[in-house]
């Protein structure tokens, strides 16, 4: 989810797409506002009492900016420091002692070992974080134009399609589509969708093993 919005999904077994619940601003959640030490303790709560999901953000994790190696290899421009601290010390830092949070691939996915007794995978992390960014997911997909900057709402409506015709978002209500469409609407269901698949379709493990990686971060699509 972007920071200032955030998407619920639930994936569709046996498909390639998923199913976009909601789409809310940040500050519409509760506790949500537009104070940024405010809005990162929201969001810290928010992450802290929703086991079993997987969170993306439209922020680099890791440093130094400029000179990090996934930006290198996505082409990726430098992104604002602000940014960049915001979610290390506002997001990042406060979930580090919590032993089910993981934030990838700064830190090691934990493993799971079938007949591991049931208290060691209670214990295990079931909630994850990931950078994405919805540029990166359109470079992904090798996709023109999905309507991220500077589109109109035509534009958005029929990136909307092309996703739906990907396979990688399932039809949606009316009333969601509109709401997707707007300016921080589609960003953050871009972001969405670039959460899904990476944590699906990534190996966590290897990705760790990069030195580079493991202390910078790594943009997931």
């Amino acid at each position: 989810m972007k920071a200032t919005r955030s998407g619920s999904v639930v994936p569709i077994h046996g498909s390639d797409g998923v199913r976009v619940e909601s789409i809310e601003r940040l500050v519409d959640l509760p506790g949500g506002t537009a104070s940024p030490v405010l809005a990162a303790e929201a969001l810290v709560t928010k992450i802290s009492e929703a086991p079993r999901s997987a969170w993306g953000f439209d922020a680099p994790f890791g440093g130094p900016l400029g000179a990090r190696r996934t930006d290198l290899e996505r082409g990726l421009e430098n992104a604002s420091a602000a940014a960049a601290d915001w979610i290390r010390e506002g997001i990042l830092e406060p979930l580090q002692s919590n032993a089910q949070v993981c934030a990838l691939p700064l830190q090691p996915a934990p493993l799971i070992i079938p007949g591991m007794p049931a208290e060691m995978i209670a214990r295990a992390a079931s909630t994850y974080l990931l950078e994405v960014s919805p540029v990166a997911l359109i470079a992904e997909l090798q996709v023109d134009d999905l309507g991220v900057k500077g589109a109109q709402a035509p534009e958005r409506r029929q990136a909307l399609r092309g996703l739906a015709d990907a396979s990688l978002v399932r039809p949606m209500a009316r009333a969601l589509r509109e709401h997707a469409i707007t300016d921080g609407g589609m960003a953050a269901l871009l972001c969405t969708v670039a959460t899904w698949r990476g944590y699906r379709s990534y190996d966590h493990g290897a990705l760790h093993a990069q030195a580079e990686y493991a202390a910078q971060g790594f943009v997931y699509c």
